[in-house]
C-alpha cells in the first residue's frame, strides 16, 4: 500500500499549525514520533556499531509556553496508531529495567515471516499464540525532575538505555538477567530552572554523560496567540499520519544508504567538529556526540519523505542546522549550572541592566534582592564598572544611575562562530 502524504513531517506540522506551541517543538515532536515508531527497525553502520534512530528530545522552556501543547498530540497520534510502547515517568529506575525486560505483547502479522510482521526489536516468539515480546519502549517524562530524581540509578540507567543493544543486571530476588534487542527513546518537557538542577548534584547530569545524549530543544515564547486552537482530531490528515506511520513502522527495515554528497558532507562536518576556546563543559560533551544526534535525525528526515532508506544531501543538511540549532541554546538552558552564588547574582544584575539600558541602583536592588544583598550588589557594580567596563555611571537629571556598556554582548558574540563556519551557531545570542 503506499503512502498518503509526500512528507510526514510537514504533513504532522500541518496538523498542529493551529496551535500555541512553538514551531520548533512540533518539528521535534514530529520526529518522536517517527524515530519512536521505527524502533531498531533501520540504522547506520558507524565502525564496528549501529546507530539507530532512537533519541532522547526535551522541550524546555518558561511555564506556559507551550510544551505540553506540544507533546500531548504527539503522544496521542502515536497511541492511535500503536506504534510505541511508552512508560510513565513515574517509573523507578528498576521498574523501568523489569518493564524491558518483560517486553512489551505485540501481535504478529500472519504473512509467515518475522520480519514482515513487527520489527526487528523481537526477543521471544510465542509461536501458538503469535506474540512477540518487544524490548524498546519510549519514556514519556512532561516534568522531566521526577523521573530524574524518582532514582539515584536513574542517570547511569539513561545513559545505557540511549545506545547499549544490551543490558545486564543483578537483582536480589530475580538473580541475574540480560536485556537485548534495547532500543529506547525519551520525550520530555521542563522549565528552563528545573533543567539547571535536574540532580541533587547540579553538575551530575552533565558530568555523567546524560546532557550530552540529548536533545534540548530551547523555546522562549508561544508561536503565536490562539484563543480557541483547533484540533483536528478526527480529521483525514490525522488518519492519512496514522496510515502512514503503521506503514513506515511495518514496512521499512534494514540499512541506511548515503549519496555520495551527503557522505562527502558528514565527513567534512565531523572533521570540523572541534573544541572552541570558550566552550563550556555542556556544549563541549555535547559536540563529542553531535554527529550521532545528525545521523539520527537524518534518518527519520529520509523516512518521513520516502521508502529509499537512502541519505541524501539535503537531509545531511537539515539535520546539521537542526542539531546546531540546539547546540547554540545550550548555554541559555544550562546558564550557571556549577557556578558560584556571586557569579549567580551578577549575571542577574548584569542581565537587569542589559534589558533597562540605563537604570539606577535602588531599581535594581529591587529588581533582584531576593537573590542579591546590598553589600554584594554594591561589590557586583564596583566590579561591573571598575574591572569589566559592563556598566559606566552617568547622571540622569540629578540622579545616578547605571548604564550598560555593551561590552558584555560584544563578549558574548565573541564566542559565538560566525554563520559561515560549518560548525557556527545558527540562533541570534
Amino acid at each position: 500500500m503506499p503512502r498518503r502524504l509526500p512528507n510526514w513531517i510537514e504533513a504532522y506540522e500541518t496538523y498542529v499549525s493551529d496551535t500555541e506551541s512553538p514551531e520548533i517543538y512540533n518539528k521535534w515532536c514530529a520526529i518522536h514520533c517517527i524515530s519512536a515508531s521505527l524502533k531498531r527497525s533501520v540504522y547506520v553502520i558507524r565502525g564496528f556499531y549501529k546507530i539507530y534512530a532512537n533519541q532522547y528530545i526535551i522541550l524546555v522552556g518558561p511555564p506556559g509556553v507551550g510544551k505540553g501543547t506540544a507533546i500531548n498530540p504527539c503522544i496521542s497520534l502515536t497511541k492511535l496508531s500503536d506504534t510505541t510502547n511508552y512508560i510513565s515517568d513515574r517509573t523507578t529506575a528498576e521498574k523501568i529495567i523489569d518493564l524491558l525486560a518483560a517486553g512489551f505483547p505485540k501481535m504478529v502479522v500472519p504473512t509467515g515471516t518475522m520480519a514482515a510482521s513487527v520489527n526487528s526489536s523481537v526477543t521471544t516468539i510465542t509461536a501458538n499464540l503469535g506474540v512477540f515480546a518487544d524490548t524498546s519502549a519510549s519514556i514519556i517524562s512532561t516534568e522531566l525532575p521526577m523521573l530524574l530524581n524518582g532514582s539515584e540509578l536513574m542517570l547511569p540507567l539513561l545513559c545505557e538505555l540511549w545506545d547499549k543493544n544490551e543490558f545486564d543486571y543483578n537483582t536480589k530476588t530475580k538473580g541475574s538477567r540480560r536485556i537485548k534487542d534495547l532500543c529506547v527513546g525519551l520525550l520530555g518537557g521542563c522549565v528552563p530552572d528545573y533543567i539547571r538542577k535536574l540532580n541533587k548534584d547540579a553538575m551530575a547530569s552533565i558530568n555523567s554523560g546524560f546532557t550530552s545524549r540529548c536533545i534540548f530543544v530551547f523555546a522562549s515564547d508561544k508561536a503565536k496567540k490562539i484563543a480557541w486552537p483547533l484540533a483536528k482530531q478526527g480529521s483525514q490528515l490525522e488518519k492519512d499520519l496514522i496510515t502512514d506511520l503503521q506503514y513506515i513502522q511495518t514496512s521499512l527495515q534494514g540499512q541506511f544508504k548515503f549519496s555520495p554528497a551527503a557522505y562527502t558532507a558528514i565527513k567534512d562536518y565531523y572533521d570540523d567538529i572541534k573544541p572552541e576556546k570558550f566552550d563550556t563543559e555542556v556544549t563541549g560533551n555535547f559536540k563529542a556526540r553531535m554527529l550521532s544526534h545528525i545521523l539520527k535525525t537524518c534518518m527519520t528526515l529520509s523516512i518521513a519523505e520516502d521508502d529509499s532508506l537512502q541519505i541524501e544531501l539535503p537531509h545531511v543538511e537539515q539535520s546539521i542546522k537542526l542539531v546546531e540549532d540546539v547546540l547554540s541554546t545550550l548555554d541559555v538552558t544550562f546558564r550557571n549550572v556549577g557556578e558560584s552564588p556571586m557569579l549567580v547574582a551578577m549575571e542577574r544584575v548584569m542581565d537587569y541592566v542589559e534589558a533597562n539600558g540605563v537604570t539606577t541602583r535602588p531599581e535594581i536592588a529591587k529588581a533582584t534582592y531576593r537573590h542579591v544583598t546590598d553589600f554584594d550588589l554594591d561589590r557586583i557594580l564596583f566590579t561591573a564598572e571598575k574591572s569589566l567596563g559592563y556598566i559606566k555611571q552617568t547622571v540622569v537629571g540629578k540622579t545616578t544611575c547605571y548604564a550598560d556598556t555593551g561590552q558584555r554582548k560584544r563578549e558574548r558574540l565573541q564566542k559565538i562562530p560566525s554563520n559561515g563556519t560549518r560548525n557556527g551557531y545558527s540562533n541570534k545570542p
